[in-house]
């Protein structure tokens, strides 16, 4: 595992970011984008549950939008990261538990209804989700013997080295990883459009934070768009980014006049429009 990072250090360098070299690996090796997968896997899990990295803006941005321990439902997010921070955030007002056994399974849902998440096949209820993470979550897997999607959140108890190391050398996680890549054909990404659309459904004001719009996104980055702009309903868009200003949305996706784009500067905290 160690070398497998190493080696993804060293591609970075070499491709510009992990994001292409796995590009490269879909191309040329999809074992090797496997191993990619399970070293990224790793990183992003040791970071979070070993060296305890917790970014306070989720737990900020919950305490701030939330009036009681029920999550809005005219709030939706939309995710290109791997990982579980808002989900931890949202943890310490209500833990998502998950039992599974013998015919009976036991889900105590989470305060944010997300996708792919604990216990949930591939007919889950669309009209559940609030938060969707295009990319899948570092540490979540589809079982293909149960048809459902696991993770190794299931239990706080087993969040520990021991239990990772036995999930990363499990083949069936490392075989059917919902980390995935944009430009990928998998499971993650055959549901995503479906749920997308109902989630961006009746988007009015649409909050960008500190995301780049790179180049391999872009078919899905424009999916997303062309779903807005088709309800007709989208008439603010508040980019935050400390250096770049939101402008280039308008001719990049083709977004009419009449849409305000603001700029915010500050990052201190994720942005909470002042509509809500």
């Amino acid at each position: 595992m160690t070398e497998n990072l190493k080696i993804i250090a060293d591609k970075t360098v070499e491709f510009g970011t992990p994001d292409t070299y796995a590009k490269f690996l879909y191309l040329k090796d999809r074992e090797k984008l496997n191993e990619l997968k399970n070293a990224l896997s790793a990183y992003f899990l040791i970071e979070q549950f070993e060296n305890s990295k917790f970014d306070n803006r989720a737990l900020i941005f919950l305490t701030t939008i939330l009036e009681r321990t029920i999550f809005p439902g005219n709030i939706k997010i939309l995710s290109w990261n791997y990982d579980f921070q808002l989900q931890l955030a949202a943890e310490i007002f209500r833990e998502e538990r998950y039992t599974s056994g013998s015919g009976v399974s036991v889900h105590t849902p989470p305060l944010i209804d997300y996708f792919p998440s604990l216990g949930h096949d591939m007919q889950m209820d669309i009209k559940e989700i609030s938060m969707m993470q295009l990319n899948g979550i570092a540490g979540s897997y589809y079982n293909g013997q149960s048809g459902m999607y696991k993770s190794f959140f299931e239990k706080s108890e087993e969040r520990n080295i021991d239990f990772l190391l036995k999930l990363l050398t499990n083949d069936t996680f490392i075989r059917g990883s919902l980390l995935t890549f944009a430009w990928e054909n998998t499971i993650i990404s055959a549901k995503r459009s479906e749920f997308l659309k109902n989630v961006i459904a009746n988007t009015d004001i649409f909050v960008i934070v500190g995301y780049s719009f790179p180049f391999f996104n872009r078919k899905i980055d424009k999916e997303i768009f062309d779903s807005m702009k088709s309800n007709n309903r989208l008439k603010t868009i508040y980019y935050q980014d400390p250096y770049k200003a939101g402008e280039f949305l308008r001719n990049q996706f083709g977004l009419s006049n009449e849409i305000v784009i603001k700029d915010i500067k500050e990052v201190e905290n994720y942005f909470v429009p002042p509509e809500l």
